[in-house]
């Protein structure tokens, strides 16, 4: 799925947060969520340790869904389909302090 054009500037990434939820939700014992943000190191330890034995999968679940946006191994932000819309028919993006985010 393509997220479209978004604002210049933004560090927004091509995958979709969705997809990491069902990953994580489905895979999270085997790092499936680690690979598909890039991050093969952590996905590596994840699946020689069952996911911490379902704790560290169990938590990587929940700050997924509900914790801060995710990033991608590159720091690009993960979002779902209608954040990505929402991003595309508002104006600047700033962080809490007014500064342009993204650059």
């Amino acid at each position: 799925m393509s997220i479209g054009p978004l604002p210049p500037g933004l560090p927004i990434s091509a995958k979709n947060k969705s997809t990491l939820v069902l990953l994580a939700w489905l895979l999270g014992i085997f790092g499936g969520d680690r690979f598909y943000l890039g991050q093969t190191g952590l996905g590596i330890l994840k699946l020689v340790t069952l996911g911490g034995c379902g704790v560290w999968a169990l938590i990587d679940v929940i700050m997924i869904t509900v914790g801060d946006t995710p990033r991608d191994a590159d720091g690009r932000f993960i979002v779902d389909g209608r954040t990505a819309e929402l991003l595309r028919t508002t104006g600047p993006i700033v962080d809490e302090y007014g500064r342009p985010l993204g650059s």
